[in-house]
């Protein structure tokens, strides 16, 4: 049997940041991850302003900062009827380079593919001699008592089994988590849609199309937006097209790839396709965050739409709260009770983000009737595009405007956090 004080079931960004918290305040863990760990098509590619504050912690900004994205590159956000067709509107965002910090916050969002950031919190992980990260090794059940946790793991690739011994567990594995159906606990929410990632290279395609360089592009046609397109690496040409909503029953196999990409570019295009991903955009947050001395995190307790970015920026909240507490807790200067704020912090943060994703995806249902015309050479499809295009920037464009929501989050209702019953008036005393 091996013995660890934190065991961490999931090897994505989420785990890695709490393997990286607790290693960086000497408290040893093992995460166990059931794949090589290698990301070839991401699923987050940005990184937000209170995720680079936890990073300018831990002393890894500037490899966030120095990640393969160029720094030069505009962050525009573009409205499209199709790459090749007519352009409704822009939100103009300045590259990374030329990005400069704002009163809130010495840190500013920064572009980071998990291809790149993955490997980053990796590094930094290893980098304690006393965190274990053990890939192709998956968790097969376990059983939690007062006292500890006991482990059934499998290493994937030799068949070996083994028990492996813990004070406690946390499970930041994904939608579909073994840690939280193992412990009975439900999702409440509901399900959005069931949208499609497709992956491809396709050099020199802005310029094929006669667009100038840009980060993102929403494609919107007469029935509205149905599509956007990502930049994902523009140094190796690689892009990623997520249809908003296919439609359930779809298999990367059935997917018209072909279709949809002619679709949205506007003409008939070769590329190499990289990957495909059908998944179902979820609303959703566990009735609790933790049991005794298992945790959840990330999407094992909130499940949201990618509109915002908030996903794998609210897990790694997740992680660094949780992670100085469990600090706390195993170096004997934790209260009794400090645990038992992870859910009441956390879970309430969850819920928001969870909702606001959502409302961001509802913008993305324009009902205009100029939205008929929209792609009509015509001086009235001219005005329409015009006054739509406003709409989109200021509706859909919400997405892209969350500071807020990145750093306004409060723990008002914690048990470890004392508000003051009424202001304090100081006086000076009369001489």
């Amino acid at each position: 049997m091996t013995r660890t004080r934190v065991l961490i079931v999931g090897g994505g960004p989420v785990g890695l940041a709490l393997a990286g918290e607790l290693g960086w305040r000497g408290i040893a863990c093992t995460l166990l991850e059931q794949s090589d760990g290698v990301i070839t098509t991401p699923k987050m590619n940005e990184v937000n302003i209170r995720t680079m504050e936890f990073c300018r912690r831990w002393g890894i900004a500037d490899a966030v900062h120095q990640c393969p994205f160029p720094p030069d590159y505009p962050l525009d956000v573009a409205f499209v009827t199709s790459l090749a067709g007519y352009e409704l509107g822009r939100m103009p965002r300045p590259p990374r380079m030329s990005e400069q910090p704002e009163p809130h916050s010495p840190m500013r969002l920064q572009v980071c593919s998990q291809m790149w950031f993955d490997p980053i919190l990796q590094r930094f992980a290893r980098a304690f001699r006393h965190v274990a990260l053990r890939y192709h090794t998956r968790l097969e059940s376990f059983e939690a008592s007062r006292n500890g946790i006991i482990a059934e793991v499998i290493n994937l690739s030799s068949g070996r089994r083994e028990r492996i011994e813990a004070d406690y567990l946390v499970g930041c594995d994904g939608a579909n988590s073994l840690v939280r159906r193992s412990l009975g606990i439900e999702l409440n929410g509901e399900i959005l849609g069931c949208p499609v990632h497709l992956y491809f290279h396709a050099p020199n395609l802005l310029e094929r199309c006669g667009r100038a360089p840009t980060t993102f592009f929403v494609m919107v046609e007469r029935h509205g937006a149905w599509s956007n397109l990502r930049i994902i690496d523009p140094i190796a040409a690689m892009w990623r097209l997520m249809v908003l909503d296919a439609g359930p029953g779809l298999t990367p196999q059935t997917i018209d790839r072909d279709r949809y990409l002619q679709r949205a570019i506007g003409r008939r295009t070769e590329v190499k396709w990289r990957g495909t991903s059908v998944w179902t955009r979820r609303s959703v947050v566990a009735e609790r965050y933790c049991e005794g001395r298992v945790f959840l995190a990330g999407d094992a307790v909130h499940q949201l739409s990618p509109t915002g970015a908030l996903g794998m920026n609210t897990g790694i909240g997740d992680a660094v709260d949780l992670g100085w507490k469990l600090a706390a807790v195993l170096h004997g200067w934790g209260g009794e009770q400090l645990l038992a704020s992870y859910d009441a912090e956390r879970r309430p943060v969850g819920m928001r983000n969870v909702r606001m994703a959502a409302q961001f995806y509802s913008e993305h249902a324009i009902c205009d009737d100029g939205l008929a015309i929209i792609q009509d050479d015509t001086a009235e499809g001219a005005q329409a595009r015009r006054r739509i295009g406003e709409v989109l920037v200021r509706r859909v464009g919400s997405m892209f405007r969350t500071a807020g929501l990145q750093l306004g989050y409060r723990y008002e209702n914690s048990p470890i956090v004392c508000p003051t019953a009424r202001r304090l008036t100081l006086t000076t005393p009369k001489t």
